[in-house]
């Protein structure tokens, strides 16, 4: 079998592009170890990579209780947050269908969002680096009733099994 070669002004190979869906930034340890360190590596191969957490720096600071503001302000700030970040996971969803896989780290859909990852055809990795049944240790921070509200509306025991 003879392997064919480029013609002159023919197109490059395409790049392969991958996305991550981490549950948080660079500073949150998991999708550090998960996602970030292999940004570089990936890329040093020539593979496009991207990452999109689902929460920020501050978020993470406060359920992990080294922000601790006023129980009103934290209660508004972590619902206008929750609100904020279903939108921006809707818009990585429908972006991910512009790139070759989407690794997923853990459950990272609020809302039945999980769903939309079959209907839209994405290829997807999945990363569950623990105990997937267990609710995450960084809600304690939040308070009782904001991690109530944040465990009823990401009903982690319907997402895992929508995923898989």
């Amino acid at each position: 079998m003879r392997l064919k070669t480029a013609r002159r002004g023919a197109d490059p190979p395409a790049t392969m592009r991958v996305l991550f869906l981490t549950i948080g930034p660079e500073s949150e340890p998991s999708s550090r170890f998960r996602a970030y360190q292999w940004l570089e590596p990936l890329r040093a191969r020539g593979i496009e990579a991207s990452v999109r957490p689902r929460v920020g720096r501050a978020y993470v600071e406060l359920g992990y209780g080294v922000r601790r503001p006023p129980a009103a302000i934290r209660t508004a700030w972590a619902a206008g947050s929750f609100a904020w970040r279903t939108l921006r996971r809707l818009r990585d969803l429908w972006d991910g269908r512009r790139f070759d896989v989407v690794v997923l780290q853990k459950e990272t859909f609020p809302f039945g969002l999980e769903r939309l990852v079959s209907a839209l055809g994405l290829r997807v990795v999945y990363d569950f680096d623990d105990a997937i049944y267990a609710p995450p240790p960084g809600a304690d921070g939040l308070g009782g009733p904001v991690r109530r509200a944040a465990e009823l509306l990401g009903r982690r025991e319907r997402a895992l099994p929508a995923l898989l």
